[in-house]
């Protein structure tokens, strides 16, 4: 789940998903509470991870 923010939706990053097979997931347009989310797990992915 991404936000439509210029990483995210850069051709390097959609390709880069492509050839990963993973699936792009967008966060609707003005949508605050989905985003937050979002931004909550990478966070916690960062803290977890690294």
């Amino acid at each position: 789940m991404s936000d439509k923010g210029s990483q995210p939706t850069s051709l390097g990053f959609m390709k880069a998903c492509s050839n990963l097979e993973v699936e792009q997931v967008f966060t609707s347009y003005n949508n605050p509470k989905g985003n937050a989310d979002t931004e909550r797990m990478i966070r916690i992915m960062k803290e977890e991870l690294f």
